[in-house]
Order: C-alpha cells, then structure tokens, then sequence
C-alpha cells in the first residue's frame, strides 16, 4: 500500500482508497515528472476495478476488439473508466510499484471548500434556486459559512459571483484546487479535481457552469437559466477532470445535472 507521484504528492494509500475513489491527486506525471495533462490511459477495468473491455486478455490487437481506458488527468471514476478505445488504438499505462507497504497520509489543508451537489437540478432554476441548492446541500451534510453555485450567465462570469481576495479553494478531501493559491480564474488545469460532495463522497456526475471558463462569460446558459427545454443547451463538466476542467461539454437543457458550489 501507499503510492506516491513522481513529484512526491501524494496519490492514494489503499486499494481499499482507489475503489472507494479516495484519490487525493490525479497521476498525471510520467516517470520523469513530466506532467502529461490529459491522455488515455489502458485499464481494462471497472470502476470497482473488476475487468472489463480488455481486448481478450490483451491478445487481441485487431480494430473488433475493445479496451477500456481512464485519462491521467482524473480522479474517480474517469481515471480509469472514460473511453472505451481500440485494440489497435495505442496508449499509455498506469505503472504502480508494488515492492513496498508504507502508509501515505494527507494532511487536509485550510480553505474554501469546493464541493459538488450529491442531487441533481433541472436548468431553469435561475441562480437563485441554484444558490438555494448549495446551501441546503451544505446545511445538510453540517457545514457552516456560505456556498453559492459557480454558475455563469450572459452577462457575468461564474467567478466574479466569488470573493476573489478570500482563501484558496479546497476540495472535500481538503486538497487545494490549485497550488501556490493561484487564482482560479482562467485556469485550465487544476492540482486536484472538485469530484467530491459535501460529505468527501466522489462523484463523476456531470455539473452545469454555463461558459468555457470559470472567468469567461457564460455563453451556453439554457438561455441563462431559465429553460429547461431539449431544444436550448447548457454547457457543462464532469468533475473528476483537471485539465479543461470547466464548460467542456454541452446538453439538452432538459437533463438534470449537479452543481458545483464553492464558499464565498
């Protein structure tokens, strides 16, 4: 047990932890500390990590066959469960040592907690309803101080909803979003995924945002929240990712999704 990146931050400690999508940073780093941002990675596992696609025990090289593959740039469950590829189509793996038991401990750090709702909202709740969401999600799992919903519209950025001089953000886990208190203003890739509910559950379920950025206005919005219509769109992000980690995807504004909510 306990595994460690190339640059020394810390992974996870248990299969136990891997399973239960305790992963407090993303591998992401080559064996030279090359930090690969986001590239497909050969599993052939679940998300409980029982096998799955895996190209007939990896003997079959042929476009019929199939893998299952995870993305260095993630945490649970789009790791190592994201794109189901070609045996033909190449990629990357996961190396893990196996010759030592060490225990690897994360201190959680202080800061603004960053968490992602454990439901799901219709679009055409407006801020408001999405702000309400988030606090009653954290009132519920026994939190104190004020969350809101870093959602964007036409005509402001989901940042600027935020306190840009308070502390850092931090996920359920306690690990910063971003190192050395970077602003997280128009970063397109973070240290550590918000892919955690109130409680330090994960989740890979998809969150409305509404722009590109989380400092871009929004331009996607479900015609800024107030539609739930198949025929409008909302862009939104499944929240294990760290690189592009913000608006990457669009869907039909009548898909309930969760909400990322941070304290102001």
């Amino acid at each position: 047990q306990g595994w460690i990146r190339t640059d020394g931050r810390p992974f996870t400690n248990t299969i136990a932890d891997i399973t239960a999508g305790r992963l407090w940073y993303p591998v992401a780093l080559d064996e030279n500390g090359e930090h690969l941002g986001e590239v497909a990675i050969i599993t052939g596992t679940s998300t409980s990590g029982l096998a799955t696609d895996n190209c007939d025990d990896w003997t079959n090289t042929t476009s019929a066959g199939r893998y299952e593959a995870g993305w260095s740039d993630s945490t649970f469950s789009r790791w190592t469960v994201s794109d189901n590829r070609q045996c033909d189509s190449a990629a990357r793996v996961y190396c893990f040592g196996v010759d030592l038991v060490a225990d690897v401990e994360f201190e959680p750090e202080e800061g603004r907690l960053a968490f992602v709702s454990q439901t799901n909202v219709v679009a055409n709740i407006g801020l408001e309803g999405f702000d309400q969401h988030c606090a009653t999600e954290a009132e519920s799992a026994g939190l104190t101080g004020t969350f809101m919903a870093a959602v964007a519209t036409s005509t402001a950025p989901a940042l600027e909803r935020f306190d840009q001089d308070g502390p850092p953000w931090v996920n359920a886990l306690g690990v910063p979003l971003t190192s050395l208190n970077a602003p997280l203003g128009n970063v397109t890739q973070l240290d550590a995924s918000v892919g955690y509910d109130a409680t330090g559950a994960p989740t890979s379920n998809f969150y409305w945002n509404g722009s590109p950025s989380i400092g871009n206005l929004g331009d996607i919005t479900c015609n800024d929240w107030s539609t739930a219509s198949s025929a409008s769109q909302g862009r939104r992000t499944d929240p294990s990712r760290t690189e592009n980690w913000f608006g990457t995807a669009t869907n039909g504004c009548e898909v309930p999704s969760r909400v990322l909510c941070l304290e102001n």
